[in-house]
Order: structure tokens, then sequence, then C-alpha cells
């Protein structure tokens, strides 16, 4: 048996921040910084969040940032199917805003991926 001790008196916290690892919170107005690409999920979306970069929105919607990799691997996850992160990188961007609005049913906020693609294009 476990001895778990509640306050006499709880109390509700109106802005939750730092639900992860600090990186953002509510009232964080540029928390994408360092993400490549930045979506506004639905809030009952399966896209999954990886590494602490993302927020809940008061209307339940949810934003998140991605790096290539990291959007590669939650597309995996959604569509159960093996999404490459250089496939990504190649797409055209209004092909690549099209398929991922489509496929996560949110919207694009932020992308980043011009000198990534540049670089490719030169390396």
């Amino acid at each position: 048996m476990y001895g778990i001790h509640l306050p006499d008196k709880l109390v509700r916290q109106s802005n939750v921040t730092h639900v992860t690892d600090g990186v953002m919170s509510q009232v964080d107005l540029a928390p994408w910084a360092n993400c490549e690409i930045v979506l506004r999920l639905p809030a009952d979306s399966k896209l999954p969040t990886i590494g602490g970069c993302w927020r809940r929105l008061p209307d339940g919607r949810m934003e998140a940032g991605y790096s290539l990799e990291q959007l590669a691997m939650a597309l995996s996850i959604l569509l159960e199917k093996d999404v490459d992160a250089e496939k990504i990188a190649e797409s055209s961007l209004t092909q690549l805003k099209e398929r991922l609005v489509a496929v996560t049913g949110g919207e694009i906020l932020h992308f980043c991926l011009q000198e990534k693609m540049q670089e490719q294009k030169d390396g």
C-alpha cells in the first residue's frame, strides 16, 4: 500500500508550460527557430510528436515542429510504412505542402527547407 498525500486545496494551473523538455510554452511566440517544418494539427491528430517540440493550443489543436528526419519518422509511424527523409527533401515545396495537408489534416506554419534543398543541389 502506498501513502499518497494530497494538499488540502487543489489549485488549477491556467497556463501549462514546459510540458516536455522546456523547449516551448504556450506564451512563446517563436518556438520554431530550430525546426525545418512546423505543422498546426487538428485536436484529434494521430501524427506523433518527436523531440518535445510541440505545444497544445487552447482550442485543442496542436503545433508541432520537426526536422526532416523527425518528420519522416512521424509519418512512418502514422502511415505504417517507411518514409524516407531524403524523399521528403526531394519533393517540391508545393507538392510537399499538399501532401502534408492531405495526410495530416493540418496546416503548414513554417518551412525552412530552402537552404537544405540548395545544399543537396550543390553537393
